[in-house]
This record gives structure tokens, sequence and C-alpha cells, in this order.
């Protein structure tokens, strides 16, 4: 696994688990599981509701109908601008390395 990724520079579950049992689905399934698996791990403090306000605004980023895929979220991020506001706030100045 080490190798494909140092050698190659991308990763392929397929090349390590049986995928054809997998179920696609759409990015909005994604981050309703996401919220609730975060709110059973973290107490509602006003300090978490700003939190997760921040992740919700990017998230929004996002089409929800789609499905979760490098490709979806590289998208995302290059409609970012670098150092923008939003970059900043996001990934903290790191929206270029990303790329």
């Amino acid at each position: 696994m080490g190798v494909q990724l140092e050698t190659c520079f991308f990763f392929e579950w397929a090349d390590w688990i049986d995928t054809s049992t997998l179920s696609v689905e759409s990015i909005a399934s994604w981050l309703e599981r996401f919220e609730r698996s975060h709110w059973q791990k973290t107490k509602k403090t006003d300090a978490a509701l700003t939190t997760w306000k921040d992740y919700r605004l990017t998230f929004n980023r996002l089409d929800g109908d789609r499905t979760l895929t490098i490709k979806t979220l590289v998208e995302a991020i290059v409609k970012t601008e670098p150092d923008s506001r939003t970059c900043k706030k996001e990934k903290r100045g790191g929206c270029e390395k990303v790329i």
C-alpha cells in the first residue's frame, strides 16, 4: 500500500478490498452521516456550534446530488481562489498545496 502511494501518488481501494459490494452514496448522504457521527462525539457548546457552522459553509460548496469522489473534492478546491478569505478559513492558507 505504501509503495503504491509513494511511487504512483495514488491509492486504489480495489487493489486491497472487494469493492463490488460497496454502495455508492451521494455527498448529501455522506454529510448527513458525518454530522450525526460528529454530534454523537461532540458536546454542543457555542464553540462547537460555531465550528460546525464553518464546516457547513465548506460542505455547501459541494453538490449534494453528486457522488463523493476525489475528482468532486478537487473540483470544489480548484474553484476556491488561493489566499481568499474562504481558502484561508477552510484550509488555513493551504488551498494551493492540495493541487
